[in-house]
């Protein structure tokens, strides 16, 4: 593994935690947050060089009678019994999802684990480094699309909205991706990397 990637696992030892993530939070979040029992998940972020670069990949969710239809996401879904630990859940579904196979030696650690209030899911992201470009296979149920992102794409595409939703005026932080608006949990999740990301590069 390479000199880069040893300094992220490095950096999972401490993370930036929620104040990284705040910087991509929607205003009206606040409001949504439950205190009943959260349902346990997880997401991979996926790490690998391509063109010298680092890359990591975004799914589009096929569109469905539910609350994150059509949503840009990372790979990842709800813990089942079956799976004994949520980096499993992890891995699990990276591979049900986009037929990427990731063992436990290229886990490189965790983030801040984050609730998703609309579907009252506590998410906690785990990340991973290939030594290779991966190879999908797309769950044409679950997934639209797949989303090469080169990590430089998220840090020069923040943008900002305003939009009237739950009966106010609310400010919506969003990265600007290939065309497609990510934002909410996945963009907050992303963030916290980042900050990871420029202190490696530091």
């Amino acid at each position: 593994m390479n000199i880069f990637i040893e300094k992220i696992r490095q950096q999972l030892l401490i993370l930036p935690g929620e104040k990284y993530q705040n910087l991509m939070m929607p205003s009206y979040r606040g409001r949504l947050l439950k205190g009943e029992k959260k349902l346990d998940s997880a997401v991979m972020i996926i790490l690998y060089y391509k063109n010298n670069e680092l890359y990591t990949t975004v799914i589009k969710r096929s569109v469905y009678d539910g609350k994150h239809s059509g949503q840009m996401a990372l790979p990842g879904g709800k813990f089942q019994e079956s799976d004994k630990k949520l980096e499993n859940t992890a891995i699990r579904e990276t591979y049900e999802e986009i037929g990427v196979f990731i063992n436990d030696n290229e886990l490189l650690g965790k983030l801040t684990e984050l609730i998703i209030p609309i579907s009252n899911i506590l998410v906690t992201p785990f990340i991973c480094f290939l030594d290779y470009e991966p190879k999908y296979k797309k769950n044409e149920k679950e997934v639209q699309q797949i989303y090469e992102v080169s990590i430089s794409q998220f840090i020069n595409n923040i943008k900002v909205k305003s939009e009237h939703q739950y009966n106010s005026q609310v400010i919506i932080p969003y990265f600007d991706i290939q065309n497609e608006t990510i934002w909410g949990a996945t963009a907050m999740i992303i963030s916290e990397f980042l900050e990871i990301f420029k202190r490696v590069n530091n």
